[in-house]
């Protein structure tokens, strides 16, 4: 139906108002027949997830985050492990320019403690 709709609308006379209402017509035929077809599936697949009867993978009575979470301060230790040199100052900021890609600030560099392999 759609090739013969297409094939209906191409350009072959002199563009005068006909052929271009044609082609707008069909144009706005193809948009809605699409959008019902989109409908149609959503609508299969909601009275299926209907039939099957999923249940919700978050269980009802799990622990839900307070409105207010106590927010306590991080105790920060001073380790001699992380020498912050200027290098590799120079080489977070590359990085961060690479993925960020604007202005950015560096306010710490960490040292992670990774766990040991068993």
């Amino acid at each position: 139906m759609f090739v013969q709709l297409a094939q209906s609308t191409s350009v072959t006379g002199d563009g005068s108002f006909g052929d271009l209402l044609v082609y707008q017509l069909t144009g706005f035929i193809i948009v809605l027949s699409v959008l019902c077809s989109l409908w149609l599936a959503v609508t299969i697949m909601g009275k299926l997830f209907k039939v099957i009867d999923l249940k919700d993978p978050i269980p009802e009575n799990a622990a839900k985050p307070s409105a207010a979470p106590a927010v306590t301060a991080p105790s920060v230790q001073p380790t001699s492990a992380v020498q912050i040199t200027p290098e590799l100052m120079a080489v977070v900021g590359a990085a961060l320019h690479t993925v960020i890609q604007g202005p950015f600030k560096i306010v710490s560099v960490e040292e992670t403690k990774t766990p040991p392999k068993s």
